[in-house]
Formats: structure tokens, sequence, C-alpha cells
């Protein structure tokens, strides 16, 4: 029943009807299938033949039955050539035994997906294919034969080549830094550079080059250190090979070229055989050395690679091996400055002990002097006068020491007046003259017939002067021989401080103005000093506005110091100062003085002399004592400390100052501290001087003569 209604609404099922019933219906329907058969075989046919991919099926002992265009294309081989040879005709000798294997698993059955293998063209190229092979089997489902699609993977392949060698130099480059960076000085660090990129590219040669220089680089302009088995350590670097360094140094960008490529280079053909035959025969790779500032230090290069020529990879890796090298190459630079830095600074301490503890002996010498003297006035004398030198010694000293901390801070400051040249030179010379004729030299002068007019500060200028002259006199040897010659040139005024003593090496001239820089001058060395003269010499010279240069022939030949200055043209003369202080009037007798000082020695050592001078002395140890003191004792003059406990001089002074009775006190700083912004903090307190201690009598007694007290 449900028969006939399908069949009513049109949907006879054909494949239930007995086939003897109706014979007529069974060719039709054999004649359709056959045609049905037909279109899915051409079908398949184009599909095969139009793929990109090569498709080719061979029976189960591996003769090939098919062959399309893209197998064609892909091996080479037409079908004519193909079909009907053994699938073994593109398969490498080595890789007989896998295509065995894969006709043992076609025969069980399997299906064998995306294998990477390799096979072989018509040309003999070698091929990277991916292959999926499937088993063909006939109507009865037996395994007749198979079917394989290949891919040419050779691109991918070779990226994932490039991909996984990269990664295997960058592993050997990221090992090379711990090396490199621990290879300390400048000349380990080249050497291991080079040694490294020959290791990881696998090169015949090596070399690093370094451009900038340091004392102990070649004087040619190059300083080259090759892996150390190189022949071109023995040979050194081709002169034609300079060029293409030059390009890397000069663009600081990496150069690969092919021995091709540099023979067509002008500078290759004009070069001689001999060069050609120690020059790379095959390839040549370079990266730069480049500093943080981006400029060019050197170049490490790599020649003949071993196998084949150098690869984009071998470039990058260079290129991170130059980078490693620049940074090693500052860090051990920095790091050697520092060294020797370190190593002066220490010098200069174990001098400045040295120096500091000379005049302490003959200072305490003379207090037993004093002591013993019992009356003896002229021994007594002669020790005060020995003690001053050595006081002033000790003073100059420190004073140096205070001015070199000045300059470097940009805290010094100048004092300009219009000064005469011969008045700067003579007392520059009266300064030095106890050390010159201490040694027995002879000193020249040789100055303008006219006057020359400066605009400078006098004391700092002549000091520039004396140290030249101090540092002649300790640099010749006895009886030697010191010029000091001026001359004056349009707007310069040139001085030259010239002595016959033991010169300046020629290394040593660079350094000869820094700071914890001293020569070493062997047994010489005993002349003392500290070694900052020359460096307080070029920061004076160089606030004015000059410059001042050493020269040498060499040791034994004596040293010159050049200074040039501005002169001050068409000035009026200018007459001498400092008559104010001769005019002044005298200092007045009785004065009350109160003495605060922290420093109890200090403090009762200054009231002695001002005691023994006639005046009335108190003292106090603190800030708050001395503003008790003073209510009480009423003082015309309070000498205050300024670094104490309890109540610091600042604000004891500013106390004082508020009290009716404390405006007219001459209130004088007499502290440990010189600085320009402490002599500011104390004027801004109230008082009406700053002096640095060790106070100079002289100075204070010009602050005392005058009675204002502002």
């Amino acid at each position: 029943m449900a028969t006939e209604e399908l069949g009513e609404e049109g949907f006879e099922p054909v494949g239930l009807q007995d086939p003897q019933s109706n014979p007529i219906a069974d060719r039709r329907t054999d004649d359709g299938l056959r045609r049905q058969y037909e279109e899915i075989k051409a079908r398949l046919a184009a599909i095969v033949e139009s793929s990109t991919d090569a498709i080719v099926s061979k029976t189960l002992d591996g003769v090939i039955q098919s062959w399309n265009a893209a197998a064609e294309r892909l091996f080479g081989y037409t079908a004519d050539e193909a079909v009907g040879k053994s699938i073994t005709l593109i398969v490498p000798p080595e890789r007989l035994d896998e295509e065995h294997t894969i006709l043992d698993r076609l025969h069980r059955g399997e299906r064998i997906e995306s294998l990477d293998t390799v096979r072989l063209a018509k040309d003999g190229h070698r091929l990277d294919i991916s292959v999926t092979i499937s088993p063909i089997r006939d109507d009865a489902g037996r395994i007749i034969g198979a079917s394989k699609i290949a891919r040419d993977v050779s691109e991918r392949k070779r990226v994932e080549n490039a991909v996984r060698e990269q990664g295997h130099m960058m592993r050997h480059v990221a090992e090379a830094a711990l090396t490199i960076h621990s290879s300390g000085s400048v000349h380990s660090v080249l050497r291991v550079v080079a040694k490294e990129a020959k290791r990881i590219l696998g090169a015949l040669h090596a070399v690093s080059i370094l451009t900038v220089l340091d004392n102990r680089a070649a004087a040619d302009g190059k300083c080259p250190f090759s892996e150390v088995q190189s022949p071109w350590r023995e040979h050194g670097i081709p002169s034609v090979l300079d060029p293409f360094c030059a390009e890397v140094c000069r663009t600081n960008r990496p150069l690969r070229l092919t021995r091709a490529e540099m023979e067509s280079h002008p500078a290759w053909r004009k070069s001689n055989g001999d060069e050609h035959q120690r020059a790379p025969q095959r390839s040549w790779l370079a990266a730069p050395f480049v500093s943080r500032e981006g400029k060019n230090l050197g170049l490490v290069q790599a020649a003949d690679k071993i196998d084949g020529e150098f690869s984009e990879n071998d470039e990058a890796a260079l290129v991170q091996l130059g980078h490693l090298g620049s940074v090693a190459i500052e860090n051990a630079r920095l790091y050697s400055e520092l060294s020797d830095q370190d190593r002066r600074k220490d010098e200069f301490i174990a001098l400045l002990a040295h120096e500091l503890r000379n005049p302490l002996a003959p200072l305490r010498n003379g207090l037993e002097v004093i002591r013993l003297a019992d009356g003896d006035e002229a021994a007594v004398g002669e020790a005060r006068a020995m003690m001053e030198r050595q006081l002033g010694h000790m003073v100059r000293l420190i004073d140096d020491l205070l001015d070199i901390s000045r300059i470097n801070q940009n805290k010094l400051e100048l004092r300009r007046t219009h000064v005469l040249l011969d008045d700067v030179i003579r007392s520059a010379v009266e300064i030095a003259r106890p050390a010159i004729t201490a040694a027995g030299h002879e000193l020249s002068l040789l100055l303008p017939s006219g006057p020359v007019h400066l605009f400078s500060d006098f004391t700092r200028l002549a000091q520039v002067l004396s140290n030249l002259l101090t540092n002649s006199a300790k640099y010749t040897r006895r009886g030697g021989h010191i010029w000091l010659t001026a001359q004056s040139q349009g707007p310069w005024v040139t001085i030259v401080v010239r002595d016959n003593g033991i010169g300046i090496p020629a290394e040593a001239l660079s350094k000869i103005f820094n700071m914890f820089s001293q020569v070493d001058r062997g047994a010489d060395r005993a002349a003392g000093g500290l070694g900052i003269g020359l460096s307080l010499v070029k920061g004076l010279v160089e606030m004015h506005g000059g410059t001042v240069e050493a020269t040498s022939a060499g040791p034994g030949k004596g040293s010159t110091f050049t200074v040039r200055l501005r002169s001050e043209q068409d000035v009026a003369d200018v007459s001498a100062e400092g008559s104010a202080d001769e005019s002044a009037r005298e200092f007045l007798a009785k004065r009350r003085i109160l003495v605060v000082d922290d420093n109890r020695d200090a403090a009762l050592s200054l009231a002695m002399v001002f005691r023994l001078e006639g005046h009335e002395v108190r003292f106090a140890y603190d800030g708050a004592e001395a503003v008790e003191v003073a209510e009480e004792f009423r003082p015309q003059v309070i000498l205050m400390d300024m670094g104490m406990p309890r109540l610091n001089g600042y604000e004891a002074t500013r106390r004082i100052r508020e009290q009716p009775w404390g405006k007219s006190v001459r209130i004088i700083a007499l502290t440990g501290w010189g600085q320009a912004g402490d002599k500011a903090r104390s004027l801004a307190a109230g008082c009406n001087g700053h002096l640095v201690k060790p106070v100079n009598m002289h100075e204070l007694e010009t602050l005392l003569k005058d009675p204002s007290p502002a």
C-alpha cells in the first residue's frame, strides 16, 4: 500500500523493483550510470590535471601509473618519462628504505598523512616535499595501489631552517655575552669578540679593530686584535680591505660582500697580487662598534666562512656581537678611568697626610724650643718665625684644597679689578722667591717695556704664576735656571714660565692638569706637593677666560708652561689701592672683646693674644652661653664661631642683634666654613665680616679698625 502511494506521488523507488520485470528500464539505468561514471571520471581527471600539487598513482610494487602536470613541473619528468617507471626514479639513494616502509604500510591499508621527506628532481637537485599517500582499492575492497599527493615545501623548510639557525646563533651570542663582558680591559674585549665571531660564524679569520685610541693603542690609527690562531695575526690585515672597513666605520652600518663584489671595487684592482692572496677568498662581513653617543669606536670583521658564504643570520649575529663589544669596550674604558682615579685618589690622600705632617713636626719642635728657651729672646724669635712659616704652609695647603673644590663646584668668585701685569708678576715672584732661593736656582725675568693692563683678580692671578714658579723650583735640580717672560700681542697677553728641570714624559702631558694626577718623577717625587697646584692653575686661568698649556721635549729636557690672558687696552692708569688700610684709624686700646668658640683651645689662645695686646676679653663655648655673657659683658666686638652645639652662631648673632645694646656691636664670623654661601649666610644673620680659620691676624685687625657695626 505504501509503495503504491509513493508511485502515485511520482517517487517510484526504482532500486526496489525487480530487475526482471522491466528490461527497457534496466538498459536506461545502465546507460545513465555509465554516463554519470564517465562524467565523474572526467571531472576527477580535470581536477587532478589542474591541481597545483603533484598527484601520482602507483602500484603496490612501486610502478608509476599516473603523473599529472604538477608532477611534471615539480620533478621535471614528463608523464611519458615517468609512467611505467619505478617510483624510485625520484627517491634519493639514502631514502630507499623509507620508500620500502611506505609500501609496507600501504599493503596494510594504512594512510600516510603529511610526511616531510626529500625527493630528487630530474636535474639532480633535491626537493623538500610533504606527501600524503592513500591506498587504492578495487570493487571488492582489495588494495591494488596508492595515490600520492606531493607539495613543495622548500620555502617553508628554508624559513624554518633560517629561524632555527638564527635561534642557534643567538644562543651562541647570548653565551658569548658573559665572556665578553667579563673580559676586563679594552684589549681583552677586542680579542674575545674576535674569537667569538670566528667560532659562532665558522670563519677562518676574525679581527677586531679599535679606531678610538687611548694611550696604549697603536700609533698608526689602528689597534687590531685577531683571534689567536688566525693567519692574519701573523701577516697583518690586508690593506685591500681598508676602504670597506672605512665605510663600516663611517656609516656605522654592517657590510657583507662576496669575493666578486670586493673585486669590483677600484681599490682592489689597484692593489698588488700579494694583497689579493691574503684577502678573503670567498666572502667578508663586518659590523661596527658604536658608542652610546652614536660615535664609531671601531669594528669587528670576519672572512672566509668555512661552509659557504655569510648569510643574513651571520650578519645579524655579528651585529649583536658588535653591540656587545661596544658596551664592553666603553665599560672597560670607564672602569679603567675609575681605577686610575681611585689609584690617584689613594696616592693623593697619602701625599696629603705626608704634607700635613711635615709642618706639624717643626711646629711641635718650636713649642718645645719656646718652653726650654728660658728667656732666650733670640731662640724664641727664631722658633716663632719658623712656626709662622710652617703654619703659613699648612694654611696655603688647605686653601688650595678648598679652592679646587670651589672651582669644581663653580662656587669660586673672582674679584676683578684694574691691575698692572708687572705688579701681578712681582707679587708672584715674591711668593715663590723662598722656594727658588732655597733650591739655589737663578730666575730671569723679561717683561714688556710699557704697562700692560688687565681686568683680573690680582690675588688669584698672582697665585697662578707663583704656583707655576714654585712648580719649576720643585722639579728643577739644584742650581737650575727658571725663566719668566711676558709679552703683549694685540688683545692677548702671553706669560711663559720655563725651566731646565727634569721635564715631563710625552704620555703625561695630556693629563698634567688633571685633579689627583701626578707625573711619576722617580726620586724627584720627594720634592713634595699634592699634585693639585697645576689643576688649580688651569681652573683659575680658565675662569679668567684664558688658556694654559704645558710642553716638554721629554725627561731631562725641562718644561714650559704658557698662560694666555686677555689684556685690557685703553684704560687709564690705576693708582695703587690698599692705602685705606694704612690710613685707617689705629685700633683702640682696651676694647671689650668676646671670643665664642666650642673649641676651648682655640678660644683660650685667641683670648690670650688679645689680652697681651691690652684688651679686655671674655669667652664662651656655645651660642647660648655667648648670648648670656654678651648680655652681662656688653662687648664692643664679638668673634663668633658658626658651628656650635646648643645654639649655633647664626642664631646667637640674631638674638644679640635683637637687643638694643646689640645693634652697635661689631660681630665677625670666625669659622672653618668658607664657601660663598657660608659668607652670605653669616652676613644675613647680622655679622659685619667673615673670616676663615686659621685667622690671619692682619685681616682681623683690619676689620677691627673699623668701629662701625655695619
